[in-house]
């Protein structure tokens, strides 16, 4: 809790395991990067000196809130064999993207500002209110049930270059906001802002995921690219209006961002569009006139009128009791009443 974690030769901070119970685990108002060849904030950091295991998920139970978490070799947060992980309200921003940093020479091994080495197994983490900025990458969806939603992605377009690269010379998107490229189940992306990506705002592997989308604004002064994975290697770019099309013909893709927009965000200061350095620097919120403001879509609906003490949602992994953390306060507002969660029933 607010400290300075900065200037490390490997890695910054690792989390290990809990064998399937929750840690309770909070990392809060903390400084947390600027690493010579590993990640900012790593789960299971001893996943080198053990199998892969795509099975199971060990470390369980952590918040991150609050926090700066910045400028890592690798990637800022790295989920491995990660679940019931709450990240929110925290400023991430420079990473770098190359495998061990410089160790073995620079390289674009290890993308994205949130990630999963290996093939760990990584399930319902919820990332919500933050602001990914100038990175090598925004998300990369590693598992089943990622919840990322009240997010800013912009500019993340960074290597061991520096900023503003317009690719990565793969053929394939890595410079987005987000990464899908297999089938995932669970994957929800609603009220996000995307903008400023050089590859594409969005990706997802569209065909047989379970996807809920919408109410995202996405910008670029160029034109709109949104992505969809056909393959592990294969990738079609799409703009607006083909891209919501192609959503609807996918029955399992629900809400097919039919309330979403292209449009800018109109943020306060933006930096022209291509902010570089720590998103304290610049106002990356919508300003006067902006079409974003009051234009969220809900997260979920109730299914029943409930009673005092309890109501039964659609989707309830929107949302937790703290997964361990007994300091955490959840609100949720139903008809314009705030209600406080004492426990959830995912089943």
């Amino acid at each position: 809790y607010h400290s300075d974690l900065d200037e490390c030769l490997g890695g910054v901070l690792n989390i290990e395991d809990s064998f399937g119970e929750d840690h309770g685990c909070l990392i809060e108002q903390c400084s947390v990067g600027s690493s010579y060849s590993g990640d900012s904030i790593q789960f299971r950091g001893d996943a080198a000196n053990k199998e892969t295991a795509s099975d199971v998920v060990g470390t369980v139970g952590v918040i991150i809130r609050k926090c700066h978490i910045h400028h890592a070799a690798e990637n800022c947060i790295d989920f491995k064999a990660a679940g019931r992980v709450l990240v929110e309200n925290n400023m991430l921003y420079g990473n770098i993207g190359s495998d061990d940093g410089p160790s073995h020479g620079w390289n674009h091994g290890s993308h994205h500002m949130i990630s999963c080495g290996k093939a760990w197994r990584v399930e319902h983490v919820i990332i919500r209110n933050n602001i990914l900025m100038d990175g090598a990458g925004g998300i990369e969806i590693s598992g089943d049930d990622y919840y990322m939603y009240h997010n800013t992605f912009v500019n993340n377009n960074r290597d061991y270059r520096g900023p503003n690269q317009q690719d990565w010379g793969q053929d394939k998107p890595q410079l987005a906001a987000t990464e899908q490229n297999s089938k995932r189940d669970g994957s929800r992306f609603k009220n996000n802002i995307a903008m400023s990506h050089n590859e594409a705002e969005v990706t997802f592997y569209l065909a047989g995921s379970d996807l809920h989308i919408d109410g995202n604004c996405y910008y670029n002064t160029g034109s709109v690219v949104l992505g969809e994975w056909t393959s592990s290697q294969n990738w079609t770019r799409r703009n607006f209006n083909d891209w919501k099309s192609r959503l609807r013909q996918l029955s399992n893709v629900k809400l097919d961002d039919a309330n979403s927009m292209a449009s800018d965000p109109r943020f306060s200061d933006d930096g022209n569009g291509k902010p570089t350095g720590s998103p304290s620097d610049f106002e990356l919120w919508p300003g006067a006139g902006s079409p974003c403001l009051d234009a969220a879509v809900e997260l979920t609906q109730t299914t029943s009128s409930g009673n005092s003490k309890q109501i039964t949602v659609e989707d309830a992994k929107y949302f937790t009791e703290g997964f361990g953390v007994s300091s955490h306060v959840e609100i949720v507002t139903i008809n314009g009443r705030e209600y406080t969660v004492d426990s959830i029933d995912y089943k």
